[in-house]
């Protein structure tokens, strides 16, 4: 049965004059609505009806639609289940889009009649009322039907509507014991939740929170697109909505609805993951047991992994912007691809020996557990001194290594500060020389993000550098984002691309030796001086005139491509500097990603004809 226009409402009542007589048009259609939101609830507790809609509802839902109607039962006690008996059919047949049943008018109603009936606005359930394991199939030919299990009561926070109470039920197939949840499922002696690929209309932050998909993704852009912390979308999440005191009945036994910046990134985390799955075409598993941050981590271990070298989806980028495409005798294309690479601060907390990638139990920590254990976060502070601390105090007995504790305390009071005013500008030098002991009092933070960028603001890969910015680590870098030589652009941009030139000679790696490494123009003028015969020759972009347009004397690629992109990407440095290295790593692949997809829309807009190269034949030996 479809209902579709006034006229298929007409013929469906010319049975059932009454309702006509006690319901306007508008609270007959608001009354279909609503009971659209109850199949689920219908499917579910009226069991012998599964094939088809039940004789008579509920006597909660009855009396929560006689409220929310206005309709007087005692008046006319027969009308919700004559009105029932001639729309069961429809609402029973009809597919809905759960989106569809949202509005300000239905919202409002559950919150101010659901309570005392029990009833919540669109409660979650499992997606299937069987058992669909194969093993159990297999096991019992008949259909195993699952028991539905108590509702656990949760908030659920929407993009337009705020936060609603709402219930979540799990079912247990009695034959096998497997757990069907409303988002994933966990089979016996497995422990692992199964996440079917797909992207859910809400997402399960916590036991008892769901997003909305479509508010997650709403603060995915607000971090990329403006540099918003999750601590801010929590303000402009809560200044939206009206305060909802917690004496409200509505919310009795409910989780109280103020957002917070653990369930934001909850939220963040868990649809970047979904989202990759469902671009891979996997279910998302992730261990059913354990603390959430623990089974999180290893989920974005996983995905932070993938990211390694050339695991960005436009790795293999090209457009006009970046790329000269020439077509050859025989029909193929011949690609020119020119990148920039450079490295930008951001800095998370890592482990005081000098590059040191192991990870810290937390934040606070100073040292991973492998230099702890070496007993190296029991030593002064002082560089290169190996004494160890006296109890209570970062430095060792030695004097002049504990002056520089006391005056560094001193040198965060506002009394000190003040005194320096007074002193005279320009102290005289020491007679001891510039040797004093330097002493690192704080945690030690990694040294730079190093990204490769093609010269259209494309971002294609990044990693961290924990010591420093050395010739070395930009050479493994490059290796690593282009392992073979298909996949070399034929132009690297580097600020010190003859140190990293003469580096290569000196290691004897062959592997660039097709690419032309230029300075980027910007640095050539401010940064290296005339007369280095190397930088002049081989690093010097006028010497290459392919770089170079001689008709309109214009350069033809953006040589400051990267220091455009790090304006940008170093704006996250307030955002990520806390995080641990799992979500740090995580959260700017995922920044990338997001800007990547911004970025590649405008050259689309600006027809420069973006595109991938085959990813196989580019990676094959």
């Amino acid at each position: 049965m479809v209902i579709s226009t006034v006229q298929d409402v007409l013929n469906l009542l010319r049975d059932h004059p009454e309702v006509c007589e006690a319901l306007s048009f508008e609270a007959f259609i608001l009354f279909i609505r609503l009971l659209q939101s109850f199949r689920p609830v219908l499917h579910w507790h009226e069991k012998s009806w599964r094939t088809g809609p039940p004789p008579v509802l509920p006597d909660n839902i009855l009396g929560f639609l006689a409220a929310a109607l206005e309709v007087d039962t005692v008046t006319h006690p027969t009308i919700l289940p004559t009105c029932w008996t001639a729309v069961a059919s429809y609402v029973w047949e009809t597919e809905i889009d759960i989106a569809s049943l949202y509005s300000t008018e239905t919202t409002e109603l559950f919150l101010r009649y659901g309570r005392g009936y029990n009833i919540t606005f669109l409660d979650r359930y499992p997606s299937q009322y069987t058992c669909d394991w194969d093993v159990c199939q297999r096991t019992h030919p008949q259909p195993q039907y699952l028991s539905l299990r108590p509702p656990i009561h949760c908030t659920r926070y929407t993009k337009e509507y705020g936060p609603l109470p709402m219930k979540t039920y799990w079912a247990r197939c009695e034959s096998c014991r497997s757990k069907y949840y409303p988002e994933y499922t966990v089979r016996p002696d497995e422990k692992q939740r199964v996440y079917p690929s797909g992207i859910p209309r809400e997402i399960r932050v916590t036991e008892h929170i769901y997003v909305e998909s479509s508010l997650c993704d709403l603060w995915t852009a607000s971090m990329h697109c403006a540099w918003v912390s999750a601590t801010n979308n929590c303000k402009i999440y809560n200044s939206l909505f009206p305060f909802i005191d917690d004496k409200d009945p509505a919310w009795a036994g409910f989780p109280k609805p103020t957002m917070d910046s653990s369930l934001v990134w909850g939220g963040f985390f868990m649809l970047a993951l979904l989202r990759e799955h469902d671009e891979l075409g996997l279910d998302m598993l992730m261990p059913d047991e354990g603390s959430y941050n623990d089974r999180l981590d290893e989920l974005l271990d996983w995905r932070n992994g993938r990211m390694v070298g050339t695991g960005q989806e436009e790795w293999s980028h090209y457009c006009d912007l970046c790329c000269e495409r020439t077509r050859q005798a025989d029909g193929t294309w011949k690609y020119m691809r020119v990148m920039v690479t450079d490295g930008v601060t951001v800095g998370r907390p890592c482990c005081d020996a000098h590059n040191c990638h192991n990870r810290l139990e937390n934040t606070k920590e100073r040292w991973c557990q492998k230099h702890k254990d070496e007993g190296l976060d029991k030593q002064c502070v002082v560089v290169n001194c190996r004494q160890l601390r006296d109890k209570g105090f970062q430095t060792c007995g030695q004097q002049d290594h504990r002056d520089l504790e006391h005056t560094g305390k001193e040198e965060h009071t506002a009394f000190f500060q003040l005194k320096q005013r007074l002193l005279a500008q320009g102290p005289g030098k020491s007679e001891s020389g510039n040797s004093a002991p330097r002493a690192r009092f704080g945690r030690r933070r990694t040294h730079n993000e190093q990204l490769a960028v093609p010269t259209c603001g494309v971002i294609v890969a990044r990693a961290t550098f924990n010591g420093a910015e050395a010739l070395s680590a930009t050479r493994q870098f490059l290796k690593a984002v282009y392992p073979t030589e298909a996949s070399l652009p034929d132009v690297i941009f580097y600020d010190n691309a003859c140190g990293l030139r003469r580096h290569l000679r000196t290691q004897r790696d062959h592997h660039f030796d097709r690419c032309i490494m230029p300075v980027d123009v910007f640095h050539m003028k401010t940064k290296h001086k005339p007369g280095n015969q190397l930088c002049e020759t081989d690093c010097n972009a006028v010497n290459y005139p392919a770089l170079y347009n001689a008709i309109t004397k214009k350069w033809r690629f953006n040589s400051s491509a990267a220091e455009m992109v790090n304006a940008w990407f170093g704006e996250f440095q307030s955002i990520a500097r806390e995080m641990r290295k799992e979500r740090y790593e995580f959260f700017l692949d995922e920044m990338i990603k997001q800007r990547n997809h911004l970025t590649v829309k405008q050259l689309q807009a600006q027809r420069r004809k973006p595109g991938r190269l085959p990813k196989e034949e580019l990676l094959a030996v």
